[in-house]
């Protein structure tokens, strides 16, 4: 198996990454020569694999092929044409052209979501790819998709933080970087999808950072902060510019062709008033800031001396120091908001601590996690992946941190 066809199949997956819910029907594979001429907009109906009725098929409808040698492919299509035994279609994301030989389709199946935010990855695939490396690639990126570097980025009436779009771009090369020196340092190709989602992940997060550090800088303005917090927050906003590049290239090193970053608008400021304004800046710099940047910060900087990888250290380096100095912020963003929001201010922050503590650090946590099966967790983290022991002390440095934070606030 090619590790490029691997890497493929990693990214039209990534949708799966999101906290809605979905349904998944086995299909007939000849029921699929009614998608003949399908274009997006519209709905057909293909057969289910039992007899027992019909899936509803559109744009939105995911398909995952395997073929009678176990290689599969997966994508929501924009159009479908039938050419005798081959089934052409076009991604719908990224508009590449898919091609699959219906004469050696073995099982189909359909699956629609029920989206929340994704991560949003996706390329054109090609038959190739084992079921288990498929397997494989839905475990890893389902893993990734609540918790990552930067400032999450939140919209009013949406629970969770928004994610950067990402795309694979076809019309791209990179020149992938080839291991050297001892055999221990060689990356085998599940372990290579791994080092991929993780950084692609790291890059959506980062991504959604710039706009959520320029909605800072703007709401600090409002709130009559000190002109330094303004330019500390647009700072910040360069800075994860940076690190979305940075992880991006880390990602681009696993796979044939670039990862590229879609930055999300800036959202609206909703706040009623000042006092909700205050209180809201206090709650987020406290969670997103202090909690959130600061993990981060700590996960980095002690992932850094187990990077190998020259560009891994340099990149978790520089992470780690900057997410330091947005945990930093935090902090001051806080302090100015309890100084100009008085006793009431202090209040409600102390009672959503009590109230959303373990809510929040459930959010902020990515929690235990066992060895995925076929990946090399020690080239894992020689690429920047921190392992258990790592989440678990930075967690427990900066909950520590976070309740002396908290402990100071109410004794003022």
């Amino acid at each position: 198996m090619r590790y490029e066809t691997a890497l493929a199949i990693v990214t039209a997956v990534a949708t799966s990454t999101t906290t809605g819910c979905y349904s998944t029907w086995d299909v007939a594979p000849r029921s699929l020569v009614r998608l003949d001429s399908f274009r997006a907009g519209q709905t057909r109906q293909i057969e289910r694999a039992d007899g027992d009725g019909e899936v509803e098929f559109n744009a939105d409808t995911e398909l995952r092929i395997l073929d009678i040698d176990g290689r599969g492919v997966a994508a929501r299509l924009s159009s479908v044409d039938v050419r005798g035994p081959l089934l052409v279609g076009v991604e719908r994301s990224s508009n590449a052209p898919i091609t699959v030989n219906l004469a050696r389709t073995a099982s189909v199946q359909a699956r629609r979501f029920s989206v929340g935010k994704t991560v949003g990855l996706s390329v054109g695939l090609g038959l190739g790819v084992p079921a288990a490396t498929l397997g494989i690639a839905i475990a890893i990126l389902a893993s990734t998709g609540g918790f990552g570097s930067g400032r999450p980025l939140r919209v009013r009436d949406q629970a969770a933080a928004v994610r950067a779009r990402l795309r694979l771009d076809p019309r791209g090369r990179t020149a992938r970087r080839r291991e050297s020196g001892s055999p221990a340092d060689a990356v085998d190709d599940a372990t290579r999808a791994r080092i991929f989602a993780h950084w692609a992940s790291e890059a959506s997060a980062e991504c959604a950072s710039v706009p959520a550090f320029l909605a800072l800088a703007r709401d600090l303005r409002l709130a009559s902060a000190p002109t330094r917090l303004v330019e500390d927050a647009l700072s910040a906003a360069r800075e994860e510019a940076n690190h979305t590049e940075l992880c991006a290239e880390l990602a681009s090193a696993q796979s044939p062709v670039p990862v590229t970053a879609s930055t999300p608008l800036t959202p609206p400021n909703t706040d009623g008033d000042r006092r909700a304004l205050l209180l809201r800046l206090a709650t987020e710099a406290l969670w997103d800031g202090c909690v959130a940047e600061g993990v981060a910060a700590a996960v980095a900087r002690r992932s850094a001396p187990l990077a190998r990888d020259e560009a891994t250290n340099r990149a978790l380096s520089i992470i780690a120091r900057d997410e330091q100095g947005h945990a930093d912020l935090a902090r001051h963003v806080l302090a100015h908001c309890l100084s100009a929001g008085g006793r009431s201010i202090r209040d409600a922050l102390v009672e959503s601590f009590e109230t959303r503590r373990d809510e929040e650090e459930a959010l902020m946590d990515p929690g235990e996690r066992g060895d995925a099966p076929g990946i090399d967790e020690d080239v894992a983290r020689r690429h920047g992946i921190a392992g258990n022991a790592i989440l678990r002390a930075a967690r427990g440095e900066v909950r520590e941190r976070t309740l002396a934070l908290v402990g100071h606030t109410v004794r003022a």
